[in-house]
């Protein structure tokens, strides 16, 4: 089964990830070569997971709603463990990992996300107020779309859709939404 092969392996590569800045110096080679390895692995099921799905071609109706989450969402989970093992095997800094370390560098960068969200000169640049009106304008119309539809992909008066929606919109117009159609 291409699915749960697909789920063991992202969890797999997942919990590499994670213990991966725990690592010693001399095994980090041997487990960033693990950690590539399962990568291209998932990319390998994952690609396999949507040709199957693509090939049955299935038309869309209710009982299958669920399902087709399912299948999205499991896909999306293992493109993006894929691409945090990338960030991981990258990564040129020392990996040791001390508690105390984490929570400053924790506190630092919630100060920075503070600090780049609440800027004035960030928050009213022609660039940040048309990604925030295109968002809003998209957001806005799946929420309607929720209240006033009762079928396939719509549950009336579920906030599910717009908040896949808020997820699917990132910086650029329509980027993240494309890629995972």
């Amino acid at each position: 089964e291409p699915l749960q092969a697909l789920v063991r392996e992202a969890t797999q590569l997942l919990k590499l990830c994670i213990s991966a800045p725990y690592a010693g110096r001399k095994d980090r080679k041997s487990m960033n070569k693990v950690i590539q390895e399962s990568a291209l692995h998932v990319q390998k099921l994952q690609k396999m997971l949507v040709k199957d799905y693509r090939r049955k071609s299935l038309r869309p109706n209710e009982d299958l709603a669920d399902e087709t989450t399912l299948v999205f969402s499991l896909s999306f989970t293992a493109r993006k463990a894929a691409d945090l093992s990338k960030v991981i095997c990258e990564k040129k800094e020392h990996w040791a990992c001390w508690r105390g370390d984490n929570f400053i560098l924790l506190m630092k960068g919630c100060w920075e996300g503070f600090k780049n969200t609440w800027k004035p000169s960030k928050m009213f640049s022609r660039e940040h107020l048309e990604f925030a009106v295109r968002n809003f304008i998209g957001i806005a119309t799946v929420f309607v779309l929720a209240t006033k539809l009762e079928n396939y992909i719509f549950k009336r008066y579920s906030a599910v859709m717009p908040a896949t929606l808020a997820f699917l919109i990132s910086k650029y117009q329509s980027t993240a939404f494309t890629n995972n159609l």
